[in-house]
């Protein structure tokens, strides 16, 4: 019989997070102040990961004592270090940024929990760094970023062809609410940019930063032909647009637009602002690679004793009761592939 992952486990790990203390621990500002709000609201988030660790249980043959176990994007690290905690055999943290994979090292540090690798990179850096084939995937507020979904699913089955992949994110395209609140942040980086941070830095608009490899590409170009470029290589990471730049150049094609009003991509790292896809385009993708999706609802954080708490406790108990249509409420959804 499994041995799922119960309130015990959840209450044991949060004690544990409780003699965290992010201030006595060297790391970069954002880490930090990103580690700050999950240890601040650790019931929940910690729920969050007991509810994608059960789901891996559900669907795998295996126990999780001897599952293999990736921490997609891990950040911190915290779901990883609750699955190394639970028993997992096997448990590798993965992160493009080298300050979370820091970040992520000291707190198995502080924490005494030991995981087995840290990868710094992508998807495609695993086989170089790690030998073995992993059972599972993982990760909460990931995949909405992922630069090529498509090709981020391929690799997964090259791994192990029976992996299990399981993901949180809060781009529930079905929530009105939360689908209207993520285009106007995809609007504001697309077209108008951010001011200066708490470091000091300014983030020009995408199409600004677009317009520039563009225009550091090309030479000569009409302000027509520049506009147009810029418009149609949104979603384009900047080795992609350099190569739109060329076909251009040489035949006058341009890519063909995404589909999407507001989907957005960094061109400079080629992470999406919260990308919305709908059900059916999660489903159709998953299917493609010979994966078979479940959606499932998520739920509000309810933990505290104010009047918000409450509230959100009522909608909660309306998510939970309403069936299929309480997807619509959900603040985030899980989405469990195997």
């Amino acid at each position: 019989m499994k041995e799922y992952i119960g309130k015990s486990e959840i209450s044991k790990f949060c004690q544990v997070l409780e003699s965290v203390n992010s201030a006595n621990i060297p790391m970069a500002m954002y880490p930090r102040q990103y580690l700050e709000h999950l240890l601040l609201h650790k019931q929940y988030y910690v729920g969050i990961y007991s509810t994608v660790l059960n789901h891996i249980l559900s669907c795998s043959t295996r126990s999780k004592r001897d599952i293999s176990l990736i921490d997609y994007g891990a950040g911190n690290g915290l779901l990883g270090l609750f699955a190394k905690f639970c028993g997992f055999r096997k448990v590798i943290l993965i992160d493009l940024s080298p300050e979370f994979i820091e970040s992520a090292k000291r707190l198995a540090t502080t924490t005494a929990i030991s995981v087995d690798f840290f990868v710094e990179g992508t998807i495609d850096d695993l086989e170089i760094n790690v030998t073995g084939t992993p059972d599972a995937i993982v990760g909460t507020d990931i995949i909405e970023h992922i630069y090529d979904l498509d090709s981020f699913l391929g690799v997964l089955k090259k791994l192990n062809s029976n992996t299990v992949t399981v993901f949180s994110t809060a781009s529930n395209n079905k929530n009105w609410l939360k689908r209207r609140s993520l285009m106007k942040i995809q609007r504001k980086d697309e077209w108008i940019g951010w001011e200066k941070d708490n470091s000091g830095i300014a983030y020009p608009s995408f199409r600004q930063l677009r317009r520039q490899i563009i225009l550091n590409e090309l030479t000569g170009l009409t302000e027509e032909e520049t506009e147009l470029l810029v418009t149609a290589t949104r979603g384009l990471k900047k080795e992609d647009i350099i190569t739109a730049c060329i076909n251009f150049k040489q035949s006058g094609q341009t890519p063909r637009p995404i589909p999407h009003p507001t989907n957005t991509c960094d061109p400079l790292t080629g992470s999406w602002t919260e990308r919305l896809l709908s059900f059916k385009e999660y489903h159709d993708l998953y299917r493609s690679h010979s994966f078979k999706l479940r959606i499932y609802k998520g739920f509000y954080n309810s933990t505290g004793n104010t009047l918000k708490d409450y509230i959100l406790a009522l909608i909660n108990k309306c998510i939970q009761y309403s069936g299929k249509r309480g997807i619509c409420l959900s603040p985030h959804i899980i989405l469990t592939g195997a």
